[in-house]
């Protein structure tokens, strides 16, 4: 939802409608991302305008052949395909998953990608000791060398404190 924000902030309102396909290994969140969508679709939301719906996916990024039929789908139907990964892939996926996911994409019809990753500094390091999942503080510059295998580069970058959030454009 971040990204497309951004989207409609960088073009005025360039769509209509929307459909945001979470792919994810549970469903448990997607009740609270549909309430949030519908709130930021409301009249004063920053999605004004939008008519977006959300639906559920079943996906492991660590078998991609499912993203590849899907990716198919959408290419066939004409949508144009925005892909966002915000506390996922980057942050807890290997590094053969992170490229398997990202090649798909790019054969897709290089898709751009906004996303996140947790910084590879102190803080970020100590963010991952502490936490009870399978994090990795890979940071922009580890992340550039995955991205680049997959035919994708950094094109922009905001720093924070602990993540940094990027936007991943085909070379």
């Amino acid at each position: 939802m971040n990204a497309l924000i951004i989207l409609k902030g960088d073009c005025g309102n360039p769509v209509h409608d929307v459909a945001i396909d979470v792919l994810d290994i549970e469903d448990k969140g997607i009740l609270l991302g549909k309430a949030a969508l519908a709130a930021l679709c409301e009249t004063k939301g920053p999605l004004a305008g939008i008519a977006a719906t959300m639906t559920f996916v079943p996906y492991s990024w660590d078998q991609p052949s499912s993203l590849a039929s899907a990716l198919h789908d959408w290419k066939i139907g004409g949508e144009y395909v925005l892909a966002s990964s915000e506390g996922a892939l980057f942050e807890y996926g290997s590094d053969r998953a992170v490229i398997a996911n990202l090649s798909l994409l790019r054969e897709a019809g290089a898709i751009p990608i906004a996303g996140s990753v947790i910084r590879d500094d102190a803080t970020g390091r100590a963010m991952v000791a502490r936490s009870p999942f399978p994090l990795k503080a890979r940071g922009l510059r580890n992340l550039e060398s995955l991205v680049s295998a997959a035919g994708y580069r950094i094109s922009d970058a905001i720093e924070g404190v602990a993540s940094d959030q990027f936007l991943l454009r085909a070379d």
